[in-house]
């Protein structure tokens, strides 16, 4: 079958494909998929880079491909606008990878002088067009923690006393919420311009603020947080935004947040959640959780020569 690829169009239903080209494959690859929803929708909604705010950016930092009846079949996708990318693509038609690996070498690989990719394990396919296109695995590498939500059902977060654990849905400061992230994440944008840009990250479709989690002391200041992507479709959350006032780092304060989301999740009916982490730090913290399964993705990397 033919298949023909072009630039991602940011005025058209381009970003709703991909959303459901992931949720799709998803359902075929399990909880071990290349992306989940939540980091497809982070794409286009997460402003962290300034290239993002103006939307005809977006066309040089994916491009689709199609099969010849006009379905989304594969995708290469700049998540920060730079040099890290990502392959994805429908299975049974991994055969289209060199393809895709010979288009980003030649796009992305114009504007850096290396390129990378990460790839979850037992892809052998991928795994060995990247390696036919020349991109060696590194020694990072990011681990995803897998939790049965069920095992959380009669655990409540052991917060010290007075302080509360809520959803945004039940607290509704956002501005303390905003708050809490730009110290977490060290923001150095001005703070106005910050707000802004955290309310824009809450208009996406994937938003709700029932799964939206934060731990509040005694004075009302968001102390953590963290956020869960629902794929309903799937039966699984994807966790992120794990966070904690700077001030307040090394008080246990994140792995409550996240016991208390784990058990919320139970209760709106989600059996399953991911948690991924790149860092020693967080690597150790998400398993201690009482993970049933963990899987390692690997980065992969080409360098221009000469």
């Amino acid at each position: 079958m033919r298949t023909m690829h072009r630039p991602f169009r940011y005025e058209s239903d381009d970003f709703t494909r991909m959303c459901r080209f992931v949720v799709e494959d998803n359902h075929a690859r399990g909880v071990r998929a290349i992306w989940h929803p939540g980091r497809m929708v982070d794409w286009k909604y997460g402003l962290y880079t300034p290239a993002k705010y103006m939307p005809d950016n977006f066309a040089q930092e994916a491009e689709l491909w199609f099969d010849a009846f006009g379905d989304l079949c594969g995708m290469v996708v700049s998540e920060d606008f730079g040099p890290e990318l990502a392959l994805l693509v429908r299975q049974g038609w991994e055969h289209l990878a060199p393809e895709m690996l010979a288009f980003a070498k030649t796009h992305w690989g114009s504007r850096y002088d290396s390129l990378s990719f990460m790839l979850p394990e037992g892809e052998a396919v991928l795994e060995a067009a990247l390696a036919n296109a020349g991109f060696i695995r590194t020694e990072a590498l990011e681990i995803t923690h897998v939790f049965e939500t069920a095992r959380y059902a009669d655990t409540e977060p052991a917060a010290p006393d007075g302080f509360r654990f809520e959803s945004m849905a039940e607290n509704g400061d956002y501005r303390s919420h905003d708050l809490l992230r730009r110290s977490a994440f060290n923001s150095s944008r001005e703070l106005e311009l910050d707000l802004l840009l955290r309310d824009y990250t809450r208009r996406s479709p994937i938003y709700t603020p029932q799964t939206d989690f934060v731990l509040i002391d005694t004075t009302g200041r968001h102390v953590s947080g963290c956020e869960a992507f629902i794929d309903r479709w799937n039966g699984i959350a994807e966790i992120e935004r794990v966070c904690t006032l700077a001030e307040e780092w090394g008080k246990g304060y994140a792995r409550q947040v996240l016991i208390g989301c784990l058990r919320r999740l139970h209760a709106l009916g989600i059996p399953r959640a991911v948690l991924a982490g790149g860092y020693d730090k967080t690597r150790h913290l998400y398993g201690s959780l009482g993970h049933v399964d963990a899987y390692n993705r690997y980065f992969y990397e080409w360098r221009r020569q000469g």
